[in-house]
């Protein structure tokens, strides 16, 4: 069959975005003669144009906002002014619905494509043309293989030299921490994280490490700006750090706080050319990922057979005694708050964390 269009609906997260790479080039490679669409919320749409076909046009990116929660009818009416504003983008062959919800799922059936192909569950059976089940067990990049019925191990070619400029060299060597994660259950409580700096900073001094040279770039949301402040004045307070300047030896801070302050192509720059990158299971996990930096990721509630970064330079620590891990929640069913129970978090052996840290910043 002669495909003239094929749209892909990309997932609504970061991380699934990342994982997501070999699917798109799947695509971008089966579908070569036909005009191919990608529809991504609007800030992550930069982050595809790492991929050539995309850069180069050959591959449009089509930007939408996304919105979560909110009665069905604000989202028909939605997804009838997308179509509206977007009329290139009807009748096509195939429209791929990448994201488990009704609405992607509905877009594709607003766009009047001929087959909408996704996975089964969320009320999308009754729109998908073809309702796949979800396979088990297997690293979320290759649940998306199986919608094009392709399960393989290609290398995706991506070009990374466009990321960026050199806003961030000056910092350099430094560390990006994230203590950011959507769910509370993937987000290791603050006092490990003060844990973690007080055992870095005593390993160092110990052994002589080279930790003083760095500085530690913490990200997150706006949102995350307070709490990240009383985080490094939680760790600065257990901590007496001393570096020589121009005017003799004085105490300096080496924390910086960007949440906030960074876009996705910012974020992206800032991890390119991260020494290391410290973080819960979250999306900027998976880009380091993809942009070879070296990665230690935490894992208390999701599955890192299923969605942990892949490269060869990832280093997943999780606690093997907690007997209710995985549990795929988004707020432990033991906790009220961030600290409370999470066993798979706090059971997590910090010296091996700190060990590995010291290895990658020698």
């Amino acid at each position: 069959m002669q495909y003239e269009k094929i749209i892909v609906r990309l997932p609504n997260w970061l991380g699934d975005i990342v994982m997501s790479f070999q699917f798109l080039d799947c695509v971008i490679d089966k579908f070569s003669n036909a005009k191919i669409y990608f529809i991504v919320r609007s800030i992550y749409a930069e982050i595809l144009r790492i991929i050539p076909a995309v850069a180069t046009g050959r591959v449009k990116l089509v930007p939408y906002e996304h919105s979560s929660g909110g009665p069905l009818i604000e989202k028909i009416a939605s997804l009838i002014k997308f179509k509206r504003l977007n009329q290139d983008l009807l009748f096509a062959e195939v429209y791929f619905s990448m994201p488990p919800s009704f609405s992607a799922a509905l877009m594709g059936k607003t766009l009047r494509a001929k087959k909408v192909i996704g996975f089964r569950g969320n009320f999308c059976t009754v729109i998908l043309t073809q309702a796949l089940v979800r396979p088990l067990k297997v690293h979320r990049s290759r649940e998306f293989l199986t919608l094009l019925s392709e399960i393989n191990d290609r290398t995706i070619k991506l070009d990374v030299s466009g990321i960026g400029n050199q806003e961030y060299l000056d910092l350099m060597p430094y560390v990006v921490i994230n203590i950011n994660s959507d769910g509370i259950s993937r987000r290791m409580p603050l006092q490990q994280w003060i844990k973690i700096f007080l055992k870095l900073y005593q390993r160092s001094s110990e052994v002589g490490g080279s930790v003083h040279r760095y500085k530690f770039i913490f990200t997150g949301l706006q949102s995350d700006h307070e709490k990240i402040e009383e985080l490094i004045k939680s760790i600065i307070k257990s901590i007496v750090i001393r570096e020589r300047d121009n005017e003799g030896e004085r105490s300096l801070s080496p924390f910086l706080n960007f949440s906030g302050q960074t876009s996705v192509v910012q974020l992206m720059t800032l991890l390119r050319y991260a020494s290391l990158l410290v973080s819960n299971d979250s999306g900027p996990a998976h880009l380091a990922a993809l942009l070879k930096t070296p990665v230690i990721v935490f894992f208390g509630a999701g599955d890192v057979t299923n969605t942990g970064p892949v490269s060869e330079t990832t280093y997943v620590f999780r606690s093997s005694e907690t007997v209710c891990s995985p549990c795929y929640k988004n707020a432990c069913k033991y906790s009220r708050d961030d600290s409370r129970h999470l066993d798979c978090l706090n059971n997590i052996k910090l010296d091996n964390v700190v060990d590995k840290m010291v290895d990658l910043m020698a």
